[in-house]
């Protein structure tokens, strides 16, 4: 995996055929085609990734390039772990759904209900708000880097973030008036998942997302001294060389998810069903229409 800046760079999933797949070919058309589009990420010296494409809820194409430990020499698999940056959002978003689901918040609930750590502002911050990036809130890595500790310089944690937020006297504008991407958003709601239902994000989606989807590989970097079997190491492109750029933060809900192109076939799969609902760690059941 390649980071550009905090950033993966990386083809841990695709979901939809491209023109480099295109359905009419072949499938050693297919492969042909796709592995053109990776090729540059193909040798032993260089970071890789997992790629795999699907249809119809089938899988078209699995393939693996580079190596997942440059220092080691340990060739990408299929089965590879990598960190997914943002997309992990969703799954913070999810657990948030399920708990409004389950009567423990509404979606306009003021968020200082479950963070009075938060300055009044004199405008009501809902959780709806900052679920679609609306809040007004700051990104707190911008403001860390005022003080001297930019992003991935030090283990910066969900608690850290709620210190940096609660200092601020306003938000950027009015909640609602604008939209504003902000990493804070979702860190912010790691901890009302936790205040809300009195698990960490880590457990509650372990429980409720991960566990009944069959997603066994899949976890929160919450801890990132954390030893993960197969995971797939982080890299910088310096020149002609690559230096290592692994995150050293336990902050997530923003980030942070560690996950396999299985796992998120299983998900996307869940999201395409008709009428699901997460009801247990054993079971799933339909949704009523």
């Amino acid at each position: 995996m390649i980071k550009r800046g905090l950033y993966p760079i990386t083809a841990i999933g695709i979901g939809l055929l491209s023109p480099a797949i295109a359905p009419a070919q072949t499938a050693p058309e297919r492969i042909a085609r796709l592995d053109a589009v990776f090729a540059r990420w193909s040798g032993a010296a260089s970071p890789g990734c997992a790629v795999s494409v699907m249809q119809d809820g089938e899988t078209r194409a699995e393939r693996v390039y580079g190596a997942a430990d440059l220092d080691l020499g340990v060739e990408a698999r299929i089965d590879s772990i990598y960190e997914a940056g943002s997309a992990s959002k969703q799954f913070t978003a999810a657990a948030i759904l399920l708990l409004a689901r389950d009567g423990k918040l509404r979606l306009d609930d003021d968020v200082r209900a479950y963070l009075p750590e938060l300055p009044d502002y004199g405008a009501r911050i809902t959780i709806r708000h900052m679920l679609h990036h609306v809040s007004g809130l700051r990104d707190w890595g911008g403001v860390s880097v005022i003080g001297g500790w930019p992003r991935n310089s030090r283990a910066s944690t969900n608690a850290d973030v709620l210190d940096i937020l609660a200092r601020q006297t306003a938000p950027n504008f009015a909640p609602g008036s604008h939209y504003l991407y902000s990493n804070s958003n979702y860190n912010l709601l790691a901890i009302v998942v936790e205040r809300a239902s009195g698990e960490t994000l880590a457990a509650f989606a372990k429980a409720r997302i991960f566990a009944p989807l069959g997603m066994d590989d899949t976890r929160w970097r919450d801890d990132h001294a954390t030893v993960v079997p197969r995971r797939a190491h982080a890299y910088n492109r310096e020149g002609k060389a690559y230096v290592v750029a692994q995150t050293i933060e336990d902050a997530y809900g923003n980030a942070g998810l560690l996950t396999t192109v299985r796992d998120l076939q299983r998900w996307n799969a869940a999201l395409d069903a008709v009428g699901w609902v997460p009801a247990s760690p054993a079971r799933w059941k339909a949704a009523s229409p």
